[in-house]
């Protein structure tokens, strides 16, 4: 099992995620911000994390890439002339020693295993 998150120049290490638009569900959010935030378009699975803090609530999901990445690295321009985003495709050990939020290190770990209890089934 692999993570897409993203690694911007400022060492923040984070899986994608952003702003819900009016009248968005959170799956289709999560969609559109994996899409906008790393090129890969992903099929959003079971809900695994609701967490709050100064910022609000950030709802995570697993997802699964509709496609299998071409490259483990790449380097993607911001649409809005922002900084430049590392997206990498790593095993879940190596994401989560590299992830800077404990959300999202929790949420990768609620995650995975889901998806292996889902395999011995």
């Amino acid at each position: 099992m692999g993570t897409v998150h993203m690694a911007r120049v400022d060492l923040l290490v984070m899986i994608p995620g952003g702003g819900v638009d009016d009248g968005e569900e959170f799956e289709a959010a999560a969609k559109r911000e994996c899409w906008e935030e790393s090129g890969v378009d992903v099929t959003i699975g079971e809900h695994v994390l609701t967490a709050t803090d100064r910022n609000g609530e950030r709802h995570y999901f697993a997802a699964t890439p509709v496609a299998a990445p071409q490259l483990r690295e790449f380097v993607r321009g911001d649409a809005d002339g922002g900084t430049p985003t590392v997206v990498r495709f790593q095993p879940v050990g190596e994401a989560l020693a590299a992830l800077t939020s404990e959300y999202d290190r929790l949420a990768l770990v609620l995650a995975a295993r889901r998806v292996e209890r889902g395999k011995g089934e």
